[in-house]
Parts: structure tokens; sequence; C-alpha cells
């Protein structure tokens, strides 16, 4: 009886579904990104009889769940129906964003809202929710509309009024702040708080959205310096509590804090521009200088680092670097408008169209711009709109521009649409070494190393002298364990390289 108990005990899931989240600062400050966690009510178990707890719901109910596949935790979301006797739900598997799997799970009928426990877990991500910089939140983006967001906070709403827990009210605090409401975004983190005193990430993002969302920086600097009192070394706390003497003209103590920022995370873009944008302030040009151009080595698309390099070589009367980096400066600006312009053009039906030709050279315009801009998510709907109304005789151009979806997916990691596409390609293409190998490093990321296997044999056949092609193949066979034929690929590739040198 103990051991039934044991084995079907249930949880409330922490779902984490990564998000980009943009918080505008006010003139000085770029803008930054954070990752949030969502989180749904769901408590799967499955045991050996196949039964499943979860919390009662009614008939077409979606509760999300993590699911866990060859040692990888991977979203799941849930909708229940009631076929008589049999409870069945259809699992849309969701790995990290990317593909939807459907499969079903026949469910003994036993669902009881008193077997329900609410122990909040931590997810695989960790407790701290770490800023990521720019360059590496521009690698990834997440699929997570408008609608799916505000589908995730309804059933946060419903989670904390069952049962209030400091994770749920932090949660939806950091959900109301990306819609920029910022007023329920406080009350929900301030509620976190009085559950919670002792977590300095609740107290980064209270003060983060009086600084950020309210812009008021001395409101937002004694919640900071709680956060700092839990833990000396956050990083969150010291990077905003930096930007806010910032804000407050009090550059000594931003130099302060936004140094501790730097030293525990070298490569954030927002830590180090701050930094050197407070040392520039000061007039102190020549330490301003390294700063700058860290970020510009991380993010070479950061206007504000080229406009204020330029500015510290002028002052300092290094007019040779100084015009250079304006000149960089007013590019970015320049296609940064050019951008605003074409999409205004191309999206609004009423304007006077020319040639097909003119008007398909505006949107490949548009598109190069926006890959160059590293805005993933306007190039992709760019391009499927382009798609959608390119005449179905140019296959040329289509083809073209399916394959530039396809790479934006792979810079993106959004590889089951790699995939998708890329199958597709070969279909054109068979004899296209590429887009075989490119097909493996997809089925790699994926974890199906079988398929990577036969993708980058294909490759290898197509393409025989390609170097690289070999690094991979040894890489998919040390996956599966196979370290001989992993040996034989890593030693043809060691005899292309040395062919080369």
């Amino acid at each position: 009886m103990h051991s039934w108990l044991y084995r079907y005990t249930p949880f409330l899931l922490i779902l984490v579904l990564l998000s980009r989240f943009q918080f505008f600062f006010c003139r000085l400050f770029s803008q930054f990104h954070l990752w949030i966690a969502l989180i749904g009510l769901a408590i799967p178990v499955i045991g050996g009889n196949g039964g499943l707890f979860l919390n009662s719901q009614p008939p077409g109910a979606l509760i999300y769940i993590n699911r866990y596949y060859q040692n990888q935790v991977t979203p799941a979301r849930v909708r229940t129906t009631d076929l008589g006797s049999d409870r069945t739900i259809e699992v849309s598997l969701k790995l990290m964003g990317y593909e939807i799997k459907t499969l079903k799970i026949e469910l003994e009928n036993e669902f009881d809202i008193e077997d329900i426990v609410l122990e909040p877990i931590k997810s695989q991500f960790g407790d701290e929710l770490n800023l990521p910089n720019q360059t590496i939140a521009k690698q990834q983006i997440p699929d997570l509309s408008e609608s799916g967001l505000e589908e995730t906070k309804k059933l946060l709403l419903q989670a904390v009024n069952l049962i209030p827990t400091a994770d749920t009210h932090y949660y939806l605090g950091l959900i109301f702040g990306n819609q920029l409401q910022w007023q329920n975004a406080i009350d929900h983190l301030k509620k976190s708080i009085s559950l919670n005193s002792s977590d300095p990430k609740t107290f980064s993002k209270l003060g983060e959205a009086y600084l950020v969302g309210l812009a008021q920086a001395q409101t937002a600097i004694p919640i900071l310096k709680k956060a700092l009192q839990i833990s000396s070394q956050h990083v969150l706390a010291n990077q905003l509590l930096g930007q806010a003497y910032l804000r407050l003209n009090q550059y000594q103590l931003a130099v302060e804090h936004l140094t501790i920022a730097v030293k525990l995370d070298k490569n954030n873009v927002i830590s180090n521009y701050h930094l050197g944008f407070s040392y520039y302030q000061q007039e102190k040009f020549s330490v301003a200088v390294p700063f700058f151009n860290k970020v510009i080595e991380m993010d070479s698309l950061h206007r504000k680092a080229h406009f204020s390099l330029g500015n510290c070589y002028f002052r300092m009367g290094k007019m040779k670097k100084a015009k250079d980096a304006f000149s960089i400066f007013q590019q970015l600006r320049q296609e940064e408008e050019t951008i605003k312009i074409l999409d205004h053009y191309l999206s609004n039906e009423s304007t006077p169209r020319k040639s097909e030709a003119d008007n398909l050279q505006k949107w490949n315009q548009l598109i190069n711009l926006l890959i160059k801009h590293q805005r993933w998510l306007e190039a992709i709907t760019t391009l499927k709109n382009v798609q959608r109304i390119t005449d179905q005789t140019q296959d040329a151009e289509r083809h073209n521009y399916t394959e530039a979806l396809g790479s934006i997916y792979i810079k993106t990691r959004d590889y089951f649409q790699a995939i998708k596409l890329y199958r597709e390609l070969v279909k054109i293409k068979p004899n296209y070494s590429e887009y075989h190998h490119i097909l493996g490093i997809a089925y790699l990321a994926t974890e199906d190393y079988i398929s990577a296997i036969d993708y980058f044999q294909i490759a290898i056949l197509l393409k025989p002298n390609q170097a690289n092609y070999y690094l991979d193949l040894a890489h998919a066979y040390q996956k599966i364990g196979n370290t001989s034929k992993a040996d034989l690929a890593n030693h043809k590739y060691q005899i292309l390289i040395n062919k080369i040198d």
C-alpha cells in the first residue's frame, strides 16, 4: 500500500520555456534580455501500470508538464478529454519550442483533487535565471507567441489562486513585466517576496521593474541593495544598481557596482557598455575605450557602443579612429531606418507598386538587412511572406528563400524546423552535399545520432575531400559509443587538414 502511494506521489512541475524578455531603458540605457521561466499546473508520474495522476480538469483543459526522455527534460502541453470511462490526454511534445509531436496515453480513471501536492521544484536551468548577454540572446530565439504567453499567464493565475507560492508570483511578475504591465509585475513580485524574502533574484527583478519600467531609480536602489545584502555577488543586482546610480549621475558608485558585475560575468554586453559609459561621463576616455571595444567585439551591431567609442576618440584627439567609429554608427542607423521604410512600404497594400522585379528587389533588400542585424523573428516572418507572394513559376527564387529560411533556423537552433525545410531542399538538389551535411548537424543537435550519421555519410559520398564532414561524423559516432568508427573518421579528418596545410 505504501509503495503504491510512493510510486504515484504527484508533484507540481515548473515548466521552463525560454522566452526573450525585452525591458526598455530610457535614453542612456540599451535594451537587455531576460530569459524567464513559465510554469503550468500538472502532476504526471507514470507508473509501471501506465496510471497517471494529474489535477482534475474539465475536458479540453490545457495543462503543462515536463517529460523525461534520454536524460533530457522536455516541455509538453497536455489537453484532457473525457471519453467515458477512459480518459485520454494528447501530449503535444514541444522540444525547446521547435517541434510538436502528438502521442496518446491511456489513463486510469483516478483523478482526485486531494491527491495534489503543490510542491514547487526548480527547473533544470537552476535556481538563478541569469541574464544572458545580447550575443547569446541573438543566437537562440524561442518560439513563444503573445497568445501563448497569455495562455500560460492564465494557468499561473489559476495556480496562484489555488495555493499561492513565491515561485508562481515570481513568474507572473516576469510575464506582466514582459507585457509592460509594470504595476501588475510589481504587485506579484512583492507578493513573492512576502512568501520568500531570501531570494535575491526576486528583489533584483522588483528593482528592475521600478528602474526600467517606471524610471524610478531612487525607489529601485534600496530594493537592489537588499538583493546584495542577501548575495553580494549577485550579477543582475550589481548591474542594475550600477545603472541606477548612472541614471542619477553618481558615476563613482555606478563604476563600483558595474565593475563587480563585469568581473562576475566578463562577457555581459550590458554591464560592459554601462561601465564604459560611466567612465566616459567622468571624462576618463582612455579607460572607457576598452569597454566599448569589448562590447563591439561581442556585438558588432551595438550602435551606442560605436557612437560612444567615436566620442571617446574625438575627445582624445584621435580623429581618424573617431571618424571610423562614427561612420559605422551612421551606417547602422541608416540601415535601421531603411528596414523601417521597406517594411512600411511592403506591408502597405495601398502603396502603388512598380514592377514585380522591383518589388522583389525590395523584399530581398529587407531580408538581407534583417539577417545582417540578426533580427531573426522578423526575418523569418518576412521570408514566409515573400514565399507566399512569390509567383509559383519563380522556382529559383522560392528555392533561395527556403534555403535562407533554413539557415536562420540553424542559426537560431530551431533544428526541427530546419530539418523539415532541408529535407525538402535535398529533394530539389539531391547531389548538393552541404544540404545533407546541414541535415546531419540538425539531427545531431536533436540527438537523433543514427539519422545524423546517415546524412554525414551521404555528404561524404558526394564530397569525399571535405574535412569537416569527417569531423562531424566522428562526433556522431562518439555519441553512440562506436569509438572504432569515430577514430577512423577522425583519422581521415586529420589526413585532409594536413593536406590543406
